[in-house]
């Protein structure tokens, strides 16, 4: 009986380290996720600015454009 006892035993503690391992796996990989998906937030904030500053610049030029046809056309 003894030797079943001992099985049992040897059989639980791998199933509870196992189990702690997983738990430790699925922690590992949300801490994972969350890096990652800040990373595509920082990303996305970054791409906007730059869109926003593209856009920017592109309205100062046609500005600037019209200014200058339009002091063409006073000549």
């Amino acid at each position: 009986m003894s030797e079943i006892d001992r099985i049992k035993t040897e059989k639980e503690n791998k199933m509870t380290e196992m189990q702690r391992k997983y738990e430790s796996d699925i922690e590992h990989l949300k801490n994972k996720l969350n890096d990652l998906e800040e990373k595509f937030r920082e990303g996305e904030k970054k791409r906007n600015g730059i869109i926003f500053e593209h856009e920017k610049e592109r309205v100062k030029w046609n500005l600037e454009k019209d200014h200058l046809l339009q002091e063409r056309n006073e000549l």
